[in-house]
């Protein structure tokens, strides 16, 4: 594998996500975004004029929103570089990222994505005279017995049918053992929200940044109101990620541009190894015969393209390293929780626990301190791996918004964040005993999961720089 396949993240940044308003525009959030991750990147990148390309992620938007907003942010003179647009629903940002990696890989030095949203207070079908990409997602829907019609009076058909997928999802699930029945699930899925929001306190950037009690999650309105969901799953407003206005960048370099970096002097081998984060594995799985013709709800709302997904990445990263990599060697999860019932099931897809187990893992959050004093959720393991997980640490979509062009790159944002160990008092502990096996700083993974549907899952694994890129050993060649 040639030194140019390796690529690196060595900048991020991201605006406040906010709830959707007349008063925001794309191009502003795009540009404050990738403003944000090109300072970010200075240690190694001394102008935006080394950039050799970008890819930009949005769903609500004209054709080539991504020149107007790049534009904006590269300013005169505008060098020409390729720009490519990315929609891939709520996996937008994610491919967007994997489409940056890709032209690493295929040469080029520097790319820049940005990712960014301008939405409605629902989902919405922007063009009425086409056909709808999902409506074979809904046709299956409905073919396993999902009824039509909204799930509430204030929401839209695409909102609803959304909600539908999922709460059925939920439904299917229950009724695979007693060990996952409403008395298990219930209370699982207000742990899981309770903690995101409890994780939010501590993020500048989430929009909702307010502890919920449990019982407040619990008691809260529920998302189905209507009767076309018998039994109704226990899912209320703060179990639901929010629609939002937010942008969100990341600056993706190769393994030549940092050591030309070091070579020139431009920058201390160390500082560099501090500054760039290295994508080891990453996987995408579109949909298949099972989660549109065989299989269930849970298939639908894309937990074995998860799996695949996953298995994928994690193979990727095995022939990175040059050893067996697992998620018993991630530290830290970035998950598309858009229901909290969502993270529960990737709790079993990503290979937490095993199947029916997830609920034991919810169940078991436990809080602990960091050097901060703010409270983190650990998700426990069941004896495989290390003592635990702290899953999303951002707040997850359900706090933080879900702009959907910027949710995956705002998850990149998250997880280089926590690896470089500057979050503040969102830090997850690493160093902890009581949370991981003994690791070298060199050593911590983080993992992330973004899926939209119609569909589209893409993961991706992140991992500290453990050479100094001066040396000339097999990994630093890798």
């Amino acid at each position: 594998m040639a030194a140019s396949a390796r690529t690196f993240v060595i900048g991020v940044g991201m605006t406040n996500f906010q709830r959707p308003s007349p008063d925001s525009d794309y191009p502003i959030l795009g540009k404050q975004a990738a403003l944000s991750a090109i300072a970010d990147a200075s240690p190694l990148l001394y102008s935006a004029s080394q950039i050799d390309a970008a890819v930009v992620s949005y769903c609500y938007g004209e054709s080539t929103s991504g020149q107007r907003a790049i534009y904006d942010a590269l300013g005169t003179p505008l060098k020409g570089i390729p720009i490519f647009n990315v929609n891939n629903n709520c996996s937008s940002g994610s491919s967007a990222l994997m489409l940056g990696r890709e032209l690493i890989k295929s040469g080029r030095d520097v790319i820049l994505v940005v990712g960014f949203e301008k939405m409605e207070r629902g989902l919405s079908h922007v063009y009425k005279d086409r056909t709808f990409p999902v409506q074979p997602h809904i046709d299956r829907l409905e073919h396993l017995g999902g009824q039509p019609g909204l799930v509430a009076p204030h929401l839209t058909p695409w909102t609803s049918d959304v909600i539908k997928m999922f709460s059925l999802a939920c439904t299917e699930y229950e009724s695979r053992s007693p060990s996952t029945g409403p008395s298990v699930l219930s209370p699982a899925y207000v742990a899981i929200s309770h903690k995101n929001h409890v994780h939010s306190q501590h993020n500048p950037h989430a929009m909702l940044r307010k502890a919920i009690p449990a019982d407040a999650i619990a008691s809260a309105r529920p998302l189905v109101s209507q009767n076309v969901l018998d039994p109704r799953p226990l899912m209320t407003g703060p179990m639901a990620a929010p629609t939002a206005d937010g942008g969100a960048a990341a600056v993706v370099c190769s393994e030549k541009f940092i050591r030309d970096a070091i070579a020139s002097g431009r920058i201390a081998p160390e500082v560099a190894k501090a500054c760039a984060i290295e994508i080891v594995g990453q996987g995408m799985a579109t949909d298949t015969e099972t989660s549109l013709r065989t299989g269930g709800f849970l298939d639908i709302v894309g937990v074995g393209l998860a799996r695949k997904a996953a298995g994928i990445a994690f193979e990727e990263a095995k022939k990175r390293v040059g050893r067996e990599v697992g998620i018993k060697d991630v530290q830290v999860l970035e998950v598309h929780d858009c229901f909290s019932c969502n993270e529960l099931f990737m709790y079993e897809a990503l290979g937490l626990t095993g199947e029916n187990e997830a609920p034991k893992l919810a169940n078991n959050i436990k809080f602990v301190k960091n050097e901060h004093g703010s409270d983190i959720g650990l998700v426990l393991s069941d004896g495989v791996g290390p003592t635990g997980w702290v899953v999303n640490p951002s707040g997850g979509l359900e706090s933080k918004g879900h702009p959907i062009g910027a949710t995956g790159v705002a998850q990149c944002f998250e997880l280089v964040t926590q690896l470089r160990r500057k979050a503040g008092k969102r830090q997850v502990p690493f160093t902890d005993p009581a949370l991981y096996r003994k690791r070298r700083a060199d050593d911590l993974m983080g993992l992330q999961h973004n899926f939209g549907l119609g569909s589209s899952c893409v993961v991706t694994i992140y991992k500290t720089v453990d050479c100094d890129f001066t040396d000339d050993s097999p990994r630093a060649k890798l």
